[in-house]
């Protein structure tokens, strides 16, 4: 029996090969009669794109690299993942994910890897020390390529991210109507853009309400536990009158628990928290992951597409309240 392939396709249907290609693509070019009249004829003679031919041919793999700067142990990177995966696939991509393990030279290592593939597009959560220069080298040369969360100035590309000052004032706000005013702030590394932007919102928080604020209940940390519960447990020897703390991430936020729990403390009734991100009982900004998701999807379709993308897409979070926070008197 003769192999079916594009051609045969398009010579049934009296259409362009091009044509065939691009309403299998779901090409937004391609009127939906024809892109139906494709999908029957396909279905009905069973058959199959030769993805790793059309690559060659076309420089097209229907591949869509991921590459984010750790693992994915914290749930809102795991959650925009997921929800990235699932968009693409319904576009007819698919997904490969690398972590860079927080290394420049790793990260430019699979995105390397990731062009030999003839990958066509990336998804990229630059690490600290990402080499602008190089990502602006892979972009110029025609590759798509869309940045999440962690903002690098300089690279030429869409950045998606949350608008991290007004979740921190929020956090900060509703712990000072709480009547709380030592509230302690297990800040990220210095290196983070998104770490100046927590700073400031928590600040505005504390000069909207009127309400002194201290250096000394600030402390940077890494995205690490064990560095998180040890900044915790100086912060707390230093501000022994702490009753509150806002913490920038979900690693912070398992620290401080950790230190918390060591010092035979409870919460929320010996101290509140507001943490960024988590899904448990921590009070917590929601970052929004799944909308961070399907708009980097949808920006990275777009620049393939040949579509105008937005330099900057920030998406504005919200507090939700669990069970980690308390009002407390003032005298």
């Amino acid at each position: 029996m003769k192999e079916i392939n594009i051609n045969d396709i398009a010579r049934k249907l009296g259409i362009a090969k091009s044509t065939v290609s691009k309403a299998l693509n779901n090409r937004s070019d391609v009127g939906e009669k024809t892109k139906a009249s494709v999908r029957q004829l396909v279905e009905e003679l069973n058959y199959a794109p030769n993805h790793f031919a059309q690559a060659l041919n076309f420089r097209k793999s229907k591949l869509v690299g991921i590459i984010m700067h750790d693992e994915l142990r914290d749930e809102f990177f795991a959650q925009v993942v997921w929800v990235i995966t699932v968009e693409l696939q319904q576009h007819g991509y698919a997904t490969i994910f690398a972590s860079s393990q927080k290394s420049a030279i790793q990260e430019k290592t699979i995105i390397r890897d990731h062009v030999n593939r003839f990958m066509d597009g990336f998804i990229l959560v630059p690490c600290a020390e990402t080499d602008v220069q190089f990502v602006n080298d892979i972009i110029s040369q025609g590759y798509k390529l869309v940045t999440v969360d962690n903002y690098v100035k300089g690279i030429n590309a869409p950045f998606i991210g949350t608008d991290f000052a007004t979740g921190s004032y929020l956090a900060t706000k509703y712990l000072l109507d709480a009547g709380h005013r030592q509230i302690g702030h297990l800040a990220g590394p210095e290196w983070a853009a998104s770490t100046k932007e927590h700073a400031k919102g928590y600040r505005k928080a504390y000069l909207d309400a009127g309400v002194e604020f201290s250096k000394a209940l600030t402390i940077n940390c890494e995205y690490d536990e064990a560095d998180a519960k040890n900044k915790f447990m100086k912060l707390w020897g230093q501000n022994p009158e702490m009753t509150a703390i806002h913490c920038a991430g979900l690693a912070m936020t398992n620290g401080a628990l950790s230190g918390i729990a060591e010092l035979g403390l409870s919460v929320p009734n010996d101290i509140s928290i507001i943490d960024y991100g988590s899904t448990s009982f921590i009070s917590s900004i929601n970052q929004k992951a799944a909308e961070i998701g399907q708009a980097a999807s949808q920006a990275l379709l777009d620049l393939i597409e040949g579509r105008e993308v937005p330099c900057k897409f920030i998406i504005a979070p919200e507090l939700v309240i669990r069970n980690s926070t308390r009002h407390i008197n003032q005298p």
